[in-house]
Order: structure tokens, then sequence, then C-alpha cells
């Protein structure tokens, strides 16, 4: 794919770059020179001579003087004195950092198609922008310097044409150039520059571009052809995200807003038959059907958008064609934005969880307390472990299964369950010989406070918002904790043989289950309280809860035979 297809992939007609390197005129020239006055000493200019030493005096007639004779110069002799400014201005920078030379510029130029009507100093340069964006720029790449005339160290003036062209309504795409970034680090660079234009609310899809990519590399070789379709291929993966995810943020939109008007028309007598009544009787909320109802229209929507819309099925096809552009291969780790996404497909976190008192489902995780959690997973039938309004449930067991990191050092074997996803930067596996029956009841008492702890504490209250079903359940999941935890220490002593098999948590467990076998009870000036050492950390959604439980069924419900007496390799007759 060459240059040209590449931005086509881009939808891109027109390239504007907008350069110190053309500061061509004399009086654009002239401003630049006489802004960095120091640098232009060091130049020593013949026909500069007396204008930059009239501006020790007088700065504005020393630029007069100054456009004066760069006018009388002509232009050949003006781009002379440009390439040994910018020169100059090289030797001034950090490290081996050079600046583009003018064959170099050049060249770029001739390959991108950039008119020279459309290569532009910084001078002035908000007005030519303004008509452009007014005349519509959705086809047009604008490729900008970082700093102008090279003043500050610190000078960000492409980052301001950048927040302009948001302001104008540009829909163009947007190239910041630099030599502050590597090949290796224009991503990084990247998130810098997009978090100072999202201070100021600029919404761009913004690609930096090192101009080392442009230069010689340690061997003395370069390909700038090479170099400008890995840039235009960077920009046209992050524009065409950026042009789907708009599309879809209308979607998202216009979807909500169709399912909020369907739903607020619904006759209340219709809700409450078959919206309001049938999550109660199953135990679930009352607003459990306009969260089901809502999502399901989002979800809708951004389906219908990805399948049919046109601009969705362009960008689709433009990221295939880009995919014969090969970046370059760097060992990696996944974005944490990435897997952020991805979790939020497999995981809801603890904290919801517990501060909206959810009720025990299949997939609920339960950690120990401390910095080395062990986790542990509830399986069980989705429709039997539900508590329903009048605090009954198909089960008074479920059955916990280990969840464990996995490492190099883990040997794979067959009773293993490697959990198809990443969670809080980890694989995971759970080996599903290592269960143990558990004790729902005492689980619920998790459901029934803010943190999620296993524990009743002596002056704990019933919290209000719990679903009735965790109503009809509380005193009883409770008294007896609240009663012993109140007893004395010489009264405790003489019922101790009475409470051993209420606090016992999980049933005929192996070793690994140890540390969570029973409850204890907390007996001090400052604290009174029955504690299982477990708090709710969260819970895997479906179907990966259910795809966990039927491989644990699975392993459980497996044929066994006799042992095979016969030696495999032995030779039957």
């Amino acid at each position: 794919m060459n240059v040209s297809e590449a931005l086509d992939c881009l939808g891109v007609k027109r390239v504007v770059w907008i350069d110190d390197h053309f500061n061509q005129t004399a009086e654009s020239l002239g401003k630049m020179l006489t802004q960095n006055i120091e640098t232009t000493k060091a130049c020593n200019f013949p026909e500069l001579v007396e204008a930059v030493n009239l501006f020790a005096y007088d700065e504005v007639v020393a630029l007069h003087h100054t456009v004066q004779a760069l006018t009388d110069a002509g232009q050949a002799r003006r781009d002379e004195i440009l390439a040994q400014y910018l020169a100059e201005e090289d030797k001034k920078e950090p490290g081996a950092v050079k600046e583009l030379t003018a064959d170099e510029v050049s060249k770029v130029c001739d390959i991108l198609g950039v008119a020279p009507e459309d290569r532009w100093p910084f001078e002035e340069h908000e007005a030519k922008l303004e008509a452009l964006c007014k005349d519509g720029d959705d086809r047009v790449c604008y490729m900008i310097d970082l700093k102008a005339s090279r003043g500050n160290v610190d000078d960000t003036t492409g980052l301001d044409v950048v927040g302009a062209l948001h302001e104008m309504g540009s829909k163009g795409t947007a190239f910041i150039l630099t030599h502050e970034a590597t090949v290796e680090t224009e991503a990084a660079k990247e998130e810098t520059f997009l978090k100072l234009l999202q201070k100021d609310s600029v919404e761009v899809p913004l690609c930096v571009v090192s101009k080392t990519r442009f230069g010689p590399n340690d061997d003395g070789d370069y390909d700038i052809e090479e170099a400008l379709r890995i840039a235009i291929k960077r920009a046209g993966v992050r524009k065409n995200i950026h042009e789907v995810l708009r599309s879809a943020r209308d979607v998202v939109k216009k979807s909500f807003e169709e399912a909020m008007r369907d739903l607020t028309r619904i006759a209340p007598e219709q809700f409450e038959k078959f919206a309001v009544e049938k999550a109660y009787n199953e135990g679930v909320s009352e607003t459990h059907v306009i969260e089901r109802a809502v999502t399901a229209r989002l979800s809708q929507g951004i389906r219908e958008l990805f399948a049919s819309d046109d601009r969705a099925q362009a960008v689709a096809r433009n990221l295939r064609r880009l995919r014969g552009i090969p970046l370059v291969a760097t060992k990696m780790q996944p974005d944490k934005r990435l897997a952020a996404f991805h979790e939020a497909e497999v995981w809801e976190d603890g904290k919801f969880l517990n501060a909206s008192y959810s009720q025990l489902a299949c997939g609920d995780v339960f950690g120990t307390m401390g910095n080395n959690s062990t986790w542990f997973v509830l399986l069980a039938a989705p429709c039997d472990i539900a508590l329903r309004n009048d605090g009954k449930r198909g089960l008074e067991t479920a059955t916990l299964v280990a969840m464990r990191p996995l490492s190099p050092n883990v040997k794979p074997v067959e009773s293993h369950y490697k959990l198809p996803f990443s969670l809080k930067g980890k694989r995971w596996y759970c080996d599903l010989r290592e269960t143990a029956p558990v004790r729902l009841a005492t689980l619920d008492i998790a459901t029934l406070r803010s943190d999620g702890c296993v524990r009743v504490d002596r002056d704990q209250t019933k919290p209000e918002g719990l679903m009735d079903g965790q109503s009809a359940i509380y005193d009883d999941r409770t008294s007896l904790w609240l009663e012993y935890a109140g007893f004395s220490k010489a009264l405790k002593k003489k019922v101790d043989g009475h409470y051993d098999e209420p606090l016992r948590l999980v049933f005929a467990a192996p070793e690994g289950f140890n540390a969570i076998k029973e409850g204890t009870v907390k007996h001090s000036q400052n604290e009174r309280a029955i504690v299982w050492p477990l708090r709710r950390t969260g819970r895997i959604r479906m179907p990966y809860a259910t795809a966990l439980l039927n491989s644990y069924l699975g392993r459980m419900s497996r044929h066994a035979f006799e042992i095979d007496y016969i030696d495999d390799n032995a030779a039957v007759a």
C-alpha cells in the first residue's frame, strides 16, 4: 500500500502543513529572527548586522530594518538564512535532537502531495483555518509542528492550533510533529498531549509523529515513504475508532431516549402486573425490568450500528485495509483501559454489590481478610440459590471452589479449570477437586451489610433498602449471633458447646479451606462480634459463572470405570 492509498483509508484528500520551515516571506522570517535574537546573533548574517545592533535600543525599528533587509535579499537568500537559523537552533536542542532539514521537508511535502499554498507558517494561520473549517475539512489532514519559532523549551503552540480546530468544529485529522518523542515513545507522548487537551474539553483524534521517522537511523539509512505510511496507519486506526464511537454516542443517546419514552408510556397497571410483580415473586429488585429494558435497547442500537450503518461499515473496511501496513512489533502488555473494558464484561465489583445489599448469586466471589487474600467462588444453580420474597430458597448449601492465580509454577492437571478471562491483571484457575459445601444461611450475612463482611456485630442494626426476602431472614440470620456476642466471658464458657456447630461455615473441606472453616467469637472491650474471615469481593458475571458451574458439574458427573489391568503396551492376540 502506497502513501496515497493509506491517506485514502484515512479519508484524506488534502494535507496542510503548519511549520516554521515555511517562514519564507520576509515578514514571517523577520518576526521569527527577532523573536529569537540570541540565535540570530550567533548566525552573524552580514545583511542583518545593523538590524541586530538596533534591537537593544528599539525592537520595533529593528524588526522593520530586518524585514526590509530580507526583502532586498530575495527568496533564494531568505531560504539560506532560514536553513542556517534552523541549524543554529539545532545546536541548542538537548542531546542528539535534530530538526528536519529543508531537503527532508521537501521530500515529505512531495510524497504527501502538500501543495505550495498549503504550506503555512504559524503566522496568521487562524484565519486560514477558520475559512477551511467553514468550507468543510473532513477530508483534510493537518501536519502541525509542536513548537512555533522554537522560542521556548516548553512551547506547545501546536497544541493551541489543535484546540482552535476543535473550537472551529473541525472534522479533520491532526498530526503533531515533534522531536520530543521517539518512535518508541509516540504513544506515551500522545497520552500526555491528550490529557493537556482534555483539560480544555478538546476532543480530537490526535496522533503524534516523531521527527526521527523522517531522518536517517543509526545506520544512516532512512525511508521517508515507509515512515509516512506507518504514521498514517497509526492516525488511521485512531481516527476510524474515533469516528465510529462518535456515531455510537449518538446512537446511545437516541436509544436511551426511545427506551425512556416507551417505558414511561406503559400503563401503570401493565407495569405493575408484568414487571414489578414478576420481579417481586422472583426475589429481585422492582426496578430489575427497567434496568433490563434500558440495557437491552442500548445494546440493540449499538449492534445495529455496527452491523448496518454505512459509516461503521466504512470504518471496518478502512481498518481491514490498514492491516496491510505493519506496525513495529514490540513486547507490550495490554493497555489497562482495554483490560478494564473486558473486566466490565466479566466482573461486578464488590463495592457496589455490597452497598446495594445484592443477594447471593452463582458466581459470587468471597475473599479472606488480609493482604494475601485467598478467593473462593460460590457455585449453584441460579434459580436454586435465589432468595424468594418469603425468605426461602431451593438449597441450604451450595459449593465453594477455590480460585487461585495462574502462574508458570502451576502445573496444569485435568481437574484445573482455567478461567477464560483476566481479572485484576491476573489469569486464574479453579481446581475442581478443591471444593467444599458451604452453608448459604451464613453467607447471607454478607448481603445484610454494606461492607460485605461475613460477620455480625453486637451493635449491628438492620439497614434500609433490603429486599423483602432479606428482610424476612434478617432476624433469623442475626439473632443467635447477636445474643451470643452479648454474653459475658463467664457465661460464654458455659454455652460454648451449644454454639460450635452453627459456627461451622464449610463441611468436609480440604486443607485449603481451614482458614474459613468456622467463625470465631470476638469478645473484648472494644469488640463483640461473631466473625467469619470472609468478605464478598465481587461477582463473576454470566455466562462465565454458569460456564464454571457446568464445568464443575461435568467433572462431578463424569463416568468412572473399573481399573484396566491390561498393560497398554501389551500385545493382544
